[in-house]
């Protein structure tokens, strides 16, 4: 499921730098790297870089959507949020820790973890 987006692919992204961010709305070094995002989102976003936050749970009570929905709101996040509830993107990326960025280039080639 997605908070501020239609369902997102890469391939819909081509052409765009992409950096997504392993999180998860409990994690506190994951929050104190939100307003870090938020500005970049901001500053960046019509020059062609879109940012992804993947939250991927570390506990049960993270995996209820309303609970995620309300977190993205009171920490104003406007960029698109992924729910990663059964941690496939998280193991397709090979991610060990929250939180994790990785960058995208615009020919969809991962610069950076």
């Amino acid at each position: 499921r997605w908070i501020n987006s239609k369902p997102l692919s890469l391939a819909d992204l081509r052409g765009r730098v992409v950096l997504v961010d392993f999180w998860t709305y409990g994690c506190y070094n994951c929050v104190n790297t939100l307003p870090a995002l938020k500005s970049y989102h901001a500053k960046y976003a019509a020059k062609g870089l879109t940012i992804v936050g993947v939250q991927t749970p570390e506990f049960d009570s993270e995996k209820i959507f309303a609970n995620l929905k309300a977190a993205v709101k009171k920490r104003g996040i406007e960029y698109p949020v992924l729910t990663d509830y059964e941690s496939k993107n998280w193991t397709a990326y090979k991610i060990s820790a929250w939180p994790t960025v990785v960058i995208v280039d615009k020919q969809g080639r991962i610069r950076y973890t």
